[in-house]
Formats: structure tokens, C-alpha cells, sequence
């Protein structure tokens, strides 16, 4: 389940082969993916468009585009992006494919059918509903502490929650909290 580094390996993967080309086509194998807009607005305002910039907040990649639009894609339990340079059968379980120019192919396999892309105008309003990222050097104990204060659900669920903390899922919100030596089920607040 990709969570923040799986991510960012994901970021610094892709960028090199795909940043700066350019959108030609996108085939959606399954319309569910899509979130915002349509999937006619979506491919049309996608195709022509080229990727000027990669960045990633939390479990969300973005791919900003010369248009101003940012296409983002949430691979949530079990998304995964694939590139190919040939012209092979998709993967199975790909939900969209994004033709880009060189004959580069971008899988998007979901075999659940949980992740679902975006395309929009501003990546701030997507991202205040997000809370810091545990990496940034503003985000200290004293930070933390300050958002679990006064909450009283258990440690773990307050982890995990994406406003509370961007990126973290299960699986680290587990090894740190074991590496803690904290109750998982203690409250936040206490």
C-alpha cells in the first residue's frame, strides 16, 4: 500500500523518463477513476498538455502541467503506476492509460479499484484538508503534540488520519508506534 516514501520513490522514479513530455492520449479502462472533472473534460483538457513539474504531498502525486492544471493521482491500497515504451498488452487490472509523446505508455494498475486521479486548477485547495508532512522540519514533537491535544480517539486512528498527519498509513503508523512503546489505543489527547 503506497504511503508517503513509497510515493516519493514513485516521484523520483517517474520524473526522470516522463517530465517534460507531453500527453498525446489517454485511454480510461474504467470510468471510476476519474474523480473531477468529467472524463470527457478530463481528457480533453489533459491531451496536448506537458509535464513541467512532479511533486508529491503525503500519499498524493502531482503532475503539474503547462496549462496551470495539475493532474493527481491517489494510488490508495493497491494503485501502482507502470511505464512502457512499447506498445504491449496493458497490465491487467489497468483502470487508465496515459499515452505520452516518445511512445511512452503510464499504466495506472488498481486491482481493487480504490485510486482515483484528479485534475485541477489549484493543489493548495486539495491539500489544506491535508496535514503536515512528518518529514518537514516544521513538523516537531511539540507539533504533534499540539494536534492530538484534545482528541480522544485512539493514537493510532489519529496517526493515520490524513488530516492530522500527512502520509502515514498503517503500516508505519504500527513501527512507530511500536518503536514508541505506545498503546495503540491510548488517546490522543492523554
Amino acid at each position: 500500500m503506497p504511503e508517503l516514501p513509497e510515493v516519493e520513490t514513485v516521484k523520483n522514479e517517474l520524473a526522470p523518463h516522463i517530465l517534460g513530455h507531453t500527453f498525446t492520449d489517454i485511454t480510461i479502462l474504467w470510468y471510476g477513476i476519474v474523480k473531477t472533472p468529467s472524463v470527457e473534460e478530463f481528457r480533453s483538457r489533459l491531451v496536448g498538455q506537458k509535464i513541467t513539474d512532479l511533486s508529491r504531498h503525503g500519499k498524493y502525486l502531482a503532475l503539474a502541467l503547462n496549462s496551470n492544471d495539475l493532474l493527481v493521482i491517489h494510488m490508495k491500497m493497491s494503485g501502482s503506476l507502470l511505464l512502457s515504451r512499447d506498445s504491449r498488452e496493458p497490465p491487467k487490472y489497468t483502470r487508465a492509460i496515459f499515452h505520452l509523446d516518445g511512445g511512452i505508455s503510464m499504466f495506472f494498475r488498481d486491482p481493487r479499484k480504490f485510486g482515483r486521479v484528479w485534475l485541477v486548477r489549484d493543489w493548495r485547495m486539495a491539500a489544506q484538508r491535508l496535514g503536515p508532512e512528518p518529514l518537514e522540519p516544521e513538523f516537531t514533537p511539540q507539533v504533534l503534540a499540539q494536534r492530538l491535544k484534545n482528541r480522544k480517539a485512539p493514537v493510532k486512528a489519529l496517526i493515520c488520519d490524513q488530516s492530522v498527519i500527512a502520509g502515514i498509513g498503517n503500516m508505519y503508523a504500527d513501527e512507530a508506534i511500536f518503536v514508541a512503546k505506545i498503546n495503540p489505543l491510548r488517546s490522543g489527547s492523554s
